[in-house]
């Protein structure tokens, strides 16, 4: 096949459309810019974070350092650094300019954080949810990496909180919704 064949130039278009750079291992990478996304509509710093990964994505994690960091792995590195650093205008170049005053942070973060990791039975292979939350107020991402356009759905709850909500969410004390008993 030749550089000037019609359908040398339609791979190479296909090819243009489809490849994204990614910075690093793309699961860790996925995670930040999940995260980092759920700290721009939450517009806060998160004061708890939960993470819900399926299988795949809790294997390739644990084993990769996250870039820009200092040389830290796993999901909690991970959604630390997105949150803390990531930008998500750029995409899967999420951490991509994160300095060393930003690294300081993010270590500083990772240790003060109410951080848990779960387990998530999901159909998908490389599947995840992070919750974070701020006092009353919670934010939900999803990864829909599975579908044809790589797009987080993100889920952002407001007052009033329901009791089932308040009652399933142990860290939520005190009155969340005054003014409405």
């Amino acid at each position: 096949m030749k550089k000037t064949e019609q359908k040398y130039q339609a791979f190479v278009q296909i090819l243009k459309e489809e490849l994204i750079p990614a910075m690093g291992c793309t699961e860790p990478i996925s995670l930040a810019y999940g995260a980092s996304i759920a700290r721009k509509v939450l517009n806060h710093l998160p004061t708890k974070i939960v993470v819900e990964a399926s299988g795949s994505i809790i294997k390739n994690v644990k084993s990769v350092i996250v870039p820009h960091t200092h040389h830290l792995k796993g999901i909690k590195a991970a959604v630390c650094a997105g949150i803390i650093g990531g930008n998500d205008d750029k995409y899967l170049e999420v951490l991509s300019q994160i300095d060393e005053k930003t690294k300081k942070e993010i270590d500083q973060y990772i240790e003060k954080v109410d951080f848990e990791e779960h387990f998530l039975d999901s159909s998908k292979v490389f599947d995840y949810i992070i919750t974070v939350w701020n006092k009353k107020e919670y934010v939900k991402v999803r990864n829909r990496w599975q579908a044809l356009a790589p797009t987080i759905g993100t889920q952002h709850r407001l007052f009033p909180v329901p009791m089932v909500e308040i009652k399933q969410n142990p860290h939520l004390q005190g009155d969340q919704n005054p003014g409405l008993n």
